[in-house]
């Protein structure tokens, strides 16, 4: 979990399940190793009430160890290898913010 001291909530990335596929390869099923195509995000309150959740799109973002908090939210990585314009030479960031416990 996450915490922001800006707006006293916590963050807690998942990661949704995958359908599986019989017919990938091995390259694919094992890419979901390192870059799963889904993550979502839960925000909980200071009391860890249930305040909103999302599952952002097919690497969108890759969250699972490049994330921070700042003063203008939560700053989730865009650097996906698998996202369409992935640039090894870039730091892309989304910054998510909720309002009203929804994104």
């Amino acid at each position: 979990m996450i915490y922001d001291p800006y707006r006293d909530v916590f963050y807690r990335l998942t990661l949704p399940a995958v359908e599986y596929d019989p017919d990938a390869s091995d390259e694919d099923l094992n890419s979901l190793n390192y870059y799963r195509p889904y993550t979502g995000i839960l925000l909980l309150d200071k009391d860890l009430n249930v305040m909103g959740e999302h599952t952002f799109g097919p690497y969108e973002v890759y969250a699972e160890y490049n994330f921070f908090v700042g003063k203008e939210g939560l700053y989730l990585s865009r650097n996906n290898l698998f996202h369409p314009d992935y640039d090894e030479g870039v730091f892309r960031y989304l910054v998510v913010r909720f309002e009203n416990g929804e994104e």
